[in-house]
């Protein structure tokens, strides 16, 4: 039989996997090119960061075996009682302690000393007349002419113009601007004005914005009443810090940026240099006739005891449309101009004296005579005498957060340096006077100044900006103590009682304890803040935006850099501040002048090369040979002054000064004081005339016998072969 064929059967769809397109062998390659470099930039992060880590632990188990510490927590101030802490005391705290002014530093500011003594002030350095242009003026009635028109100040002719003078400018009742273009602002005006000028090249309109870009030029939208054109367009230009320059010879004006401590009028630089002769010409007669004795003040102006005789003013004659205000008036003597005239001049004012004219004054003035200091400076008495009552405490401890060492509290520097010049400058006064019980007593609140500064009980924590004020202040004090020695104004009972503030001053251990401290709030900063906190502190150059801080090295390195550097920078910058400890010897009171070049010299040598172990320490490491060897300085200066004052006490009791310092034990001086350089006695020897060398072998070490040249009355310089006590010219009655 047969059977029908059993039908095929039909396809059914496969379920197989279908075959996929390949990922193209660029971008294979190219993953596997990033996956293996995020591997080796993880490797390299792990490998540095431990490598640093490490070599941190190892430091700080050698710094430790030393005897030194890291650890910040230990440089926390212990508490002391209430009732025996300075800063406790009423005012204590707002007047010493923080930035910046503060109530009694204003009060104390030479500004308000300067607006004292000009009540007293009868000798102007110059009287200045305004005339029209065309005024007639007579040769002998002025020593210079000056022509003013709004814009600039230049030299005019004394004579009576040959030209007929051209009309003033005419007053415009209004000018408005409204929405108007800088730069067609001051075309407008010029052409007002009859003025052809250019602008500057370097002239941008505007700073760079967030984005690093030029900002647009600027719109003007302004309103002037009653005024000439000139004087609408120094103020428009002044308004965006801009300075028309006449072109005397082109006839065609710039128009530039202005010197930011520049006058706003232009001032032809011819005036500056005959003004300033004028002007030394006419005080120099007077100073140079001081009678009795001066001394030159902290705050660099001069102390006389009698009157200086009067001198002729400078008599200056100005032609001008209009009569300048007194603020304008000043701005044309700029600060240079009295480049050559001591003291040094910082400040400018002029004063209505008639309808038509101003009266010329310095400040500081060329001098003060010490009861007109005395008499301003008294009325900080019940100030003085609250220190004075609180320094009777032995403490001296600062309420605030130590956790930070960023956020401590710090000593106010502004008023610990102006109260100690006030009251320098009043012991000044009063040795001037020949009244040395007041000046010792003004002298001691210097010294026990030095107390808030000492962080007491135990030092800690001390900044090295601290102890570097605490060693200007000392500088200070022993100044004060020579000019009463240079007056002859000490006597026995008064030169006994320097001696003994003198014999406490230790300078040294501040110094070496600031750097411990330094060492470890550094470290403790760079381990444990953030890139932001540690750039609000050690930032260049401050951005505010991420443009701006991507192109600071200091924010990118923070940022990016594996932790294992900075750990290696912590460790740069504890080798410095240790070898800057190592370069005195507190226990023989010695500073170590090779070890101290040495260290320089290998820091010099450390970051004069690029590494990125060194790149923070290079810059937040402090100047370990400057502050040495200013303190070196200082406190040779100390040590010479307690010999001093022991050999003035000879000679008041003799009438002569000794053959050998031996002879002034034990009577005048416990022991004769060490060089703090090589640790041999100071030099001394007496002179032909009466007198006395006394010095140290200085900074090279070596005895160069005493007779380098020195500047009368003047400290040494760390440069000089020897260190000679400096305040040997005496004042002669």
């Amino acid at each position: 039989m047969n059977l029908p064929e059993a039908p095929s059967p039909s396809p059914q769809p496969s379920s197989a996997p279908q075959p996929t397109e390949e990922l193209d062998p660029f971008w294979r390659r190219a993953l596997i090119w990033l996956v293996g470099v995020i591997v080796l930039i993880v490797l390299f992060y792990t490998e540095e960061n431990w490598r640093g880590k490490r070599a941190w632990e190892k430091y700080k188990h050698q710094v430790e075996a030393g005897g030194g510490t890291l650890d910040w927590t230990a440089y926390y101030p212990p508490l002391v009682p209430d009732d025996q802490n300075s800063f406790r005391a009423p005012k204590m705290a707002s007047w010493f302690i923080g930035r910046g002014g503060n109530d009694l530093s204003r009060r104390l500011s030479p500004d308000n000393l300067y607006s004292f003594i000009r009540g007293r002030e009868t000798n102007a350095v110059a009287e200045l007349t305004v005339v029209s242009p065309a005024a007639s003026i007579a040769p002998e009635d002025a020593d210079i002419v000056l022509r003013y028109n709004q814009l600039f100040l230049t030299i005019a002719a004394p004579e009576n113009p040959s030209q007929p003078s051209e009309p003033p400018p005419p007053t415009i009742p209004l000018i408005v601007m409204d929405e108007v273009l800088l730069s067609d602002a001051i075309t407008n005006l010029a052409r007002q004005a009859s003025l052809s000028y250019v602008l500057d090249p370097k002239i941008t309109f505007g700073p760079p914005g967030t984005d690093g870009q030029p900002a647009p030029e600027p719109i003007v939208s302004l309103r002037w009443e009653n005024l000439t054109a000139p004087e609408v367009l120094a103020d428009l230009l002044d308004n965006y810090k801009l300075q028309l320059i006449p072109g005397s010879k082109t006839g065609i004006a710039r128009i530039v940026v202005r010197d930011p401590a520049g006058p706003r009028r232009y001032v032809d630089p011819v005036i500056s240099v005959q003004m300033g002769k004028l002007i030394k010409n006419a005080i120099e007669p007077a100073v140079n006739s001081i009678e009795g004795p001066a001394a030159t003040s902290a705050q660099s102006f001069e102390f006389v005891a009698k009157p200086l005789k009067p001198f002729k003013p400078v008599r200056i004659v100005l032609r001008a449309d209009k009569i300048p205000d007194s603020n304008t008036i000043a701005e044309f003597f700029p600060i240079k101009t009295f480049a050559a005239i001591k003291p040094a001049v910082n400040r400018v004012r002029a004063e209505v004296a008639g309808s038509n004219s101003f009266h010329i004054y310095l400040s500081p003035p060329p001098y003060i005579a010490p009861a007109d200091y005395l008499a301003w400076s008294d009325q900080f008495g019940p100030d003085f005498d609250l220190i004075r009552e609180a320094l009777k405490r032995p403490y001296a401890r600062m309420d605030g957060n130590y956790q930070d060492p960023s956020a401590i509290p710090i000593p106010n520097f502004v008023t610990t340096r102006i109260v100690a010049q006030t009251l320098a400058q009043r012991a000044q006064c009063y040795l001037l006077l020949g009244q040395p019980e007041p000046a010792l007593r003004e002298l001691t609140l210097v010294h026990d100044l030095c107390r808030l500064l000492e962080a007491r009980p135990t030092g800690r924590p001390m900044t090295l900006v601290a102890a570097m004020i605490n060693v200007s202040v000392t500088g200070l004090y022993v100044g004060i103590v020579a000019d009463g020695v240079r007056l002859q104004a000490w006597r026995d009972p008064q030169l006994a009682a320097i001696q003994e503030q003198l014999k406490e001053i230790n300078l040294a251990p501040f110094l070496v304890n600031s750097l411990g401290c330094e060492r470890a709030s550094i470290c403790r900063t760079v381990e444990t803040a953030t890139p932001k906190e540690f750039e609000a502190f050690y930032s260049e150059r401050g951005g505010t935006n991420l443009w701006q801080k991507m192109q600071e090295p200091m924010f990118l390195f923070l940022t990016f850099a594996p932790r294992g550097w900075l750990y290696q920078n912590m460790i740069c910058i504890g080798n410095l501040n240790q070898n800057g400890m190592d370069g005195f010897d507190l226990t023989n009171h010695l500073v170590l002048p090779p070890k101290v070049d040495h260290t320089a010299q290998e820091a010099q040598r450390t970051f004069s090369r690029f590494s990125p172990f060194t790149f923070l320490a290079a810059r937040i490491g402090p100047n370990f040979l400057r502050a040495s060897q200013r303190l070196a300085q200082n406190q040779t200066l100390a040590n010479q002054a307690w010999v001093v004052c022991a050999l003035e006490r000879h000679h008041l009791a003799h009438g002569e000064y000794p053959e050998t310092l031996d002879k002034l034990v034990p009577q005048f001086l416990e022991k004769v004081p060490a060089d703090i350089i090589g640790g041999q006695l100071l030099k001394y020897r007496r002179t032909d005339n009466g007198q006395f060398v006394l010095y140290s072998i200085g900074w090279n070490e070596k005895d160069d016998g005493g007779t380098n040249r020195l500047s009368k009355n003047r400290p040494f310089n760390v440069e000089d072969p020897d260190w000679i006590w400096p305040y040997r010219e005496k004042f002669t009655r």
